[in-house]
């Protein structure tokens, strides 16, 4: 599924539809070396963080700072 379908999900059905995997993977694509695909992962998490708030962090965990290759 590409990821800015992941950020149309997140506004209509809320993380629970997603599902804590799918926001780690999310999460993980944030160091892609591919500015779109690190642009939609970081605005499907900026969806992710207003519905969720603070506990979208624990949701996620420690998500490792090594570029996606």
């Amino acid at each position: 599924m590409r990821k800015r379908h992941y950020a149309v999900l997140l506004s209509r059905y809320g993380s629970v539809f997603i599902g804590t995997a799918s926001l780690r993977e999310l999460a993980r694509h944030i160091g892609d070396r591919d500015n779109a695909v690190r642009s939609a992962a970081l605005n499907a998490l900026c969806d992710a963080y207003f519905l969720e708030g603070e506990r979208l962090y624990k949701m996620i965990g420690q998500v490792a700072s090594v570029p996606n290759n």
